[in-house]
């Protein structure tokens, strides 16, 4: 019921919120969303590995630098690139009273610049067209405030900036109402910088498809579908580029170190083979001994040792210079032989991966933040750890050096026990084969690196490339309406449940029943200006009550009472007292509602004397009983309530008045005022035999019909039943009420005649 009583309610606002909500998604500026994928390629380092391999396959944290490469597409030197490829220089928009749409391809002008200085960079400036081929420029959307106006075709020089107008006529004359007079437009010339600072976390979003899954999805919003597609693909390709320079770099960098090492090992190896034949020459020796070869093959493997270990403290002595420097280790990749132990490799590549972090942080925090600050004491931990890792690896190879070197000395000192020329032959000879395995070794791995550099230039790959949306994706118009009509419909219910709990009224007996735990005496019907002394729409409740208190021979008090006033009290007071006279009971009524007195008014007396006059002793209680037009109905007053204090009504004068007209009368009607705003008549109420209490239809509301439980377990007044007074029948069932009331009126004159 309380939802059906406020479906207004609940379709106004329904209706309210429709029609604003869609007129704001209608303002709103779309956006367009553009999407593209990429694979990664985790063997990032592959160039190096191709020149010293790690042992074991791919290192660990591989999953950790995937992940990691979403910090580095989001990077500014990345974001830099993409946008250094993209033509996204010129802002220019249509200005309008409530939205600001941006002009592409449909330009009632083309506008051609000039950047002068920095004041030109990243600020709306707005241009108002005055007609006739004229101009305002000026900085702010009020075109008063405009000091500038200019023609079309005529160059401007003004904040920092040389620009000239000129009217697209094609597009003009297929759109003459694209240009009218009172026309805002704005543009604003963005730097790289700008651009860059304008993408953020809501715009760029990048995810992973999976974690094992080396598939990252790149998405983008911008509320040109175009721009949103371009930047994607350009996002893309500027994070391939970087990666192929990055290689590239470094393999040229290989290959340079490996060009000065094969060009001072061929150098040796030429002069080997030149003092080789010159001894043979000089000596006539041609074959050295079988045991001799043996020895050399031995000495020839601790040489070739050697040399891989010294190939090896070069790099990491260049490391170690390198982390002794402090700078960013994401711009230097070492040889990962170096780095063979994976606890060595893993440290490496989580300090590069928490410089990437760094580097990101500082975009949106200063340096001395703690987000960066505690990311930096990461680093400069595991820099400390890298450092000492890479210090005692130096020292474990010098160990091994020195022991390579002892090796080589032991067989040089066992062949000093050949003859001096067989000794010197073999010497040479070794020398040479020396000479040759570091040059073959060496021009092996260059050939092999040039191989790599030259088939690895795209190390990641484009799955899919963005493709031009063609529906918005923001604002979602079904989810918005959805959610705020959801809302609105659940703000709509609160309105009815909060309007029924305030305004909610009773309207039938069976609503009444519910509200209240005391019998329910019945219902008054609504009575007409013409039936007010109609006995026969009062007869049911005549009878409930002449049935209740049959035993009672004189003396029986009934208050009247009410919650709240206007409820119809002193109506219902007065309507039973004439019904009860009219079957011969003697009846008095007393009107104590000393706030508001009107009892007297529903019998056609005065308001004389009265309660407040015995109480002051201005008149005797046997005079205060007044007579009405109704025989057998008499009425006291309030009387003057100006000089009547409510604290005497519970005096033993008044305790004595009631005694007194107990005992002349057979029914005592107490009309006392409403309980919401006086107790006065609390003492008399609870000597009552009925305490009746008075309930309008219509007009008396839920929450305070409820408070009548409360107040009367309160009071401890438990001879009391409730009435519903006023109400509303149909003809039919006031005439079916008539006619009951007169046969059971001519039943009782029967039963009184036969007594």
């Amino acid at each position: 019921m309380p939802l059906l009583r406020g479906a207004p309610f609940i379709v106004i606002i329904l209706t309210c919120t429709y029609l604003i909500v869609s007129r704001m998604i209608d303002y709103m500026t779309p956006k367009y969303r553009a999407s593209g994928a990429i694979r990664i390629n985790l063997k990032e380092n592959h160039l190096a590995e191709d020149l010293f391999p790690a042992p074991g396959g791919g290192g660990s944290g591989k999953v950790d630098a995937f992940i990691a490469e979403i910090e580095v597409f989001k990077s500014r030197e990345i974001l830099k690139k993409t946008f250094e490829r993209l033509d996204f220089e010129l802002d220019l928009y249509r200005k309008g009273e409530m939205k600001t749409l941006p002009l592409i391809d449909e330009r009632p002008f083309t506008l051609t610049y000039e950047v002068l200085d920095q004041r030109g960079y990243d600020k709306l400036f707005y241009l108002f067209y005055l007609g006739n081929r004229r101009f305002s420029f000026g900085k702010s959307e009020d075109p008063k405030a405009h000091t500038m106006q200019f023609e079309v075709g005529k160059e401007v020089v003004a904040e920092g900036l040389r620009f000239k107008l000129q009217l697209n006529l094609p597009f003009l004359r297929e759109n003459p109402y694209s240009l009218q007079p009172g026309d805002v437009f704005a543009f604003r010339i963005n730097s790289i910088d700008g651009l860059v600072n304008s993408v953020n976390d809501a715009d760029l979003f990048i995810k992973p498809v999976d974690k094992d899954v080396p598939i990252l999805k790149i998405y983008y919003l911008n509320d040109v579908p175009r721009r949103a597609m371009q930047f994607v693909n350009a996002l893309m390709d500027a994070y391939m580029d970087y990666y192929r320079e990055k290689l590239v770099k470094k393999a040229d960098e290989m290959l340079a170190y490996l060009d000065v090492k094969l060009d001072s090992a061929e150098r040796a190896l030429r002069a080997a083979e030149a003092e080789l034949a010159a001894f043979k020459a000089a000596s006539g020796l041609v074959n050295p001994t079988q045991e001799s070869d043996a020895l050399l093959k031995e000495t020839m493997q601790l040489s070739q040792q050697k040399l891989d270990l010294e190939l090896q403290r070069e790099e990491l002595q260049r490391l170690f210079k390198y982390l002794a420097s402090g700078n960013d280790l994401r711009d230097f990749t070492p040889n990962f032989q170096a780095l063979k132990e994976d606890v060595f490799r893993s440290t490496y590549l989580k300090i590069q991966d928490l410089e990437l972090q760094k580097h990101d942080l500082l975009v949106r925090y200063p340096p001395h933040s703690e987000e960066v600050m505690t990311v930096q004491y990461k680093i400069d931990e595991l820099r400390t750890m890298l450092n000492e890792s890479v210090r005692n690896t130096l020292r474990n190879l010098d160990v091994r050096l020195r022991k390579v070197d002892k090796e080589m000395a032991q067989l040089d000192a066992m062949l000093k026990t050949y003859p001096e020329k067989q000794r010197r032959l073999v010497a040479l000879e070794r020398e040479v084969q020396l000479r040759e395995s570091m040059y073959n070794y060496l021009s092996k791995r260059r050939t092999e690196l040039a191989i790599a550099r030259s088939a690895n230039l795209y190390p990641h790959q484009i799955i899919d490339r963005a493709l031009l949306p063609t529906s918005p994706s923001s604002p979602n118009r079904p989810l918005i309406l959805g959610v705020t009509l959801f809302l609105a419909l659940l703000l709509g219910m609160a309105v009815a449940y909060a309007w029924d709990y305030w305004r909610a009224k009773v309207y039938s007996l069976s609503k009444l029943e519910e509200l209240v735990n005391i019998p329910i005496l019945g219902a008054l019907a609504h009575v007409a200006q013409g039936d007010m002394d109609s006995f026969e729409l009062h007869a049911k409740v005549v009878a409930k009550l002449t049935q209740l208190f049959a035993h009672h021979r004189n003396g029986m008090f009934i208050t009247v009472s009410s919650y709240a006033p206007l409820e119809g009290k002193s109506f219902v007071a007065a309507q039973i007292g004439k019904a009860l006279a009219q079957t011969g009971k003697r009846v008095l009524l007393i009107d104590l509602d000393i706030w508001k007195p009107t009892l007297h008014q529903f019998v056609d007396a005065i308001n004389f004397g009265g309660v407040c006059g015995v109480l002051s002793e201005q008149i005797s209680i046997h005079q205060a009983p007044l007579l009405t037009a109704t025989e057998g109905l008499e009425l006291i007053p309030a009387g003057d309530v100006n000089g009547c204090n409510p604290g005497m009504l519970f005096s033993e004068e008044f305790q004595l008045m009631l005694q007194t007209m107990g005992s002349l009368y057979d029914i005592v009607i107490v009309d006392t005022p409403p309980l919401s705003l006086a107790i006065d008549a609390v003492a008399v109420m609870q000597q009552s035999h009925l305490n009746l209490f008075v309930v309008r239809a219509r007009y008396s509301k839920v929450r305070k019909v409820k408070l009548l439980d409360k107040l009367i377990q309160e009071w401890e007044l438990f001879n009391s039943m409730a009435l519903l007074n006023d109400v509303r029948m149909k003809k039919k069932d006031i005439g079916k009420q008539r006619q009951q009331a007169q046969r059971w009126m001519f039943r009782k004159l029967k039963l009184l005649n036969r007594a």
